[in-house]
């Protein structure tokens, strides 16, 4: 595998390989994931008798359950990119019936093409669409997986382990330290991005790879040793763990995070039906300005296309009318489930093209 093709995603916006639906598999971790904003989200989609949602980051299925106890007569699409999500996805399936919940295993960027290729169509199709990014508390709380930056275990941080991706430690093992500096920079917002990326490849020359996140862990950790720098501090105001930023800045680049979101927002356009809803739980400021950038960026649209046949120009539209508004978690909640403390709720409804 040769990594430094996948660079390309620091600077584009790139169309990821069809993922079919796939078997499902036990859950990998018994630890619920605890659904964040989601009295909010009911409240945003005021779920009735016969619409249809679609849950992108369906997880353990929180958020979708939370919308079928609301209306049980409701339609649940539910995507996952992490094939052991779906397991949560058949106990939903025997909670509400197989005609409610239909599961889905791919990508944002994956989702028309495997509608289509059950035969069904993609236009027009949702009342509602949920995005609830990043990382879920199922894939930190299973070691195996990579992701958290207290458990050790293998650096893999791959969301769907059945894609041919490079894991964490492909990028740290054999990317150039310029290419790390760049990584550590534009996806972790890293203030000591260029002497981590350094000592990187100085421990694997000198030690040998590093392949847990208990290695990487220690490596960040002494540069700040080092620099003695400040640690940044959450908003609970609890500080955060040196290589915090490091370890997101490896997950987004390894899973297309940043490039996912922004193609997924704009198929999401195509899904909704007009004045259709969608919503995006966010957690870092990459996340929130690429959500408030699709929402509020003007889209060359041909209105022969969407109007009719007689008009041939192109009109630059906004696609979507947004709520200026962003919701945020209450203390109650943030007491409760801590992992809610930085989500952010942006909303945005498709509009109608018109004359």
């Amino acid at each position: 595998m040769r990594i430094q093709k996948y660079l390309g995603r620091l600077w584009v916006v790139g169309n990821r390989k069809l993922c079919t639906v796939a078997e499902t598999q036990k859950p990998e971790h018994s630890v619920p994931h605890i659904p964040v904003l989601s009295s909010e989200v009911v409240n945003l989609f005021q779920p009735a008798p016969s619409k249809t949602y679609i849950d992108m980051t369906f997880g353990a299925g929180g958020h979708s359950r939370a919308l079928l106890n609301a209306c049980p007569e409701i339609s649940i699409i539910a995507l996952d990119r992490d094939k052991s999500a779906l397991a949560y996805g058949e106990q939903l399936q025997l909670d509400y019936g197989r005609d409610r919940v239909r599961l889905l295993h791919g990508s944002f960027t994956d989702i028309v093409e495997i509608l289509r290729g059950q035969g069904h169509s993609t236009a027009n199709i949702a009342d509602g669409i949920l995005f609830d990014v990043g990382a879920s508390s199922m894939q930190y709380s299973n070691r195996d997986r990579g992701f958290s930056v207290t458990n050790n275990g293998p650096l893999d941080m791959r969301m769907n382990r059945d894609e041919e991706t490079p894991t964490a430690a492909d990028v740290v093992n054999k990317l150039e330290e310029k290419d790390l500096y760049k990584i550590l920079k534009k996806y972790g917002e890293e203030k000591l991005s260029r002497q981590i990326a350094r000592l990187v490849v100085e421990y694997r020359q000198m030690m040998g790879p590093i392949t847990t996140t208990k290695d990487l862990r220690e490596v960040v950790s002494e540069v700040y040793r080092a620099a003695e720098a400040t640690r940044k501090v959450d908003k609970a105001g609890r500080k955060q763990h040196a290589a915090t930023l490091t370890f997101q800045a490896l997950r987004i680049f390894v899973n297309d995070e940043l490039n996912q979101l922004y193609n997924g927002l704009k198929i999401a356009h195509l899904l909704l039906k007009p004045n259709g809803i969608c919503a995006v739980i966010s957690f870092h400021s990459l996340e929130h300005n690429v959500t408030h950038q699709v929402f509020n960026t003007k889209h060359a649209i041909d209105k022969q296309t969407l109007v009719t046949p007689n008009l041939h120009q192109t009109a630059f539209l906004y696609p979507w009318k947004c709520d200026s508004s962003v919701i945020k978690p209450s203390e109650e909640e943030v007491t409760q489930n801590p992992r809610s403390r930085s989500a952010e709720l942006r909303v945005a409804f498709k509009k109608s093209v018109q004359r």
